[in-house]
């Protein structure tokens, strides 16, 4: 509520933080109610941009009982800083990537996700259409506003503009449909990037405007996706 309502990302990140530290060693933790927290602290530390943050993200993986989930191991080891990630964390996204064709919507988001940076989206198309559709048939529709802004991402920065526009106004609609304020902000940020292709300033500039007068009290510096 905090984060998708108001955008209050400083109080989100504590409170999970604080919930977190209280974990570790605890015997009756439920293993799928943690990894939904980290799923929501790894977000919280990409929308802050945050080094500090990052390194804690780390460290609670490190805490999960058991091997960390594929997509949120990327996170930490690709996403999280891409121009250091090394050569065997890249090998490790594309051995993911290569796997997705069988794979949970939540893991492929993830793992798209994670290789945003590094130039691994068109890999995840395929994957990623599947989440829309299923998003479509009622199946983890707030799953379809992330891929469907991963889709329009790859469609810009390939030039299949129009396509790109559909996935971005598809993406909008939909989280303004399920009252996801905040991320609403990333396909708009790609409508952004469209306009600026197209030589379009003045949309350029107006949306700009809108996004910065958004995130700069929220302390916000990245769109969420």
């Amino acid at each position: 509520l905090l984060f998708n309502g108001d955008g209050d990302v400083d109080t989100a990140y504590l409170l999970l933080t604080r919930a977190l530290e209280n974990e570790p060693g605890d015997p009756t933790s439920d293993p799928a109610a943690l990894e939904e927290a980290l799923r929501a602290l790894d977000l919280l530390c990409y929308v802050s941009m945050s080094s500090e943050r990052w390194a804690r993200f780390s460290e609670a993986l490190a805490e999960f009982p058991g091997p960390a989930p594929t997509s949120l191991a990327l996170s930490a080891a690709v996403f999280a800083d891409p121009l250091r990630a090394s050569p065997e964390a890249l090998e490790q996204l594309d051995t993911a990537i290569a796997g997705l064709r069988d794979a949970d919507p939540v893991q492929v988001i993830g793992i798209a996700r994670a290789g945003v940076f590094v130039d691994r989206v068109p890999d995840c198309r395929a994957a990623l259409i599947r989440v829309v559709k299923d998003g479509r048939a009622g199946d983890g529709a707030a799953l379809a506003v992330p891929a469907l802004s991963m889709l329009a991402t790859s469609s810009n920065l390939t030039g299949r503009w129009e396509e790109a526009e559909r996935f971005s106004r598809q993406s909008l609609e939909l989280a303004e449909q399920l009252g996801f304020g905040l991320s609403g902000w990333f396909p708009r940020q790609n409508k952004m990037m469209l306009a600026a292709f197209r030589g379009d300033e003045a949309t350029t500039q107006q949306l700009v405007s809108e996004m910065m007068r958004w995130a700069t009290p929220r302390r916000v510096r990245s769109a969420p996706m």
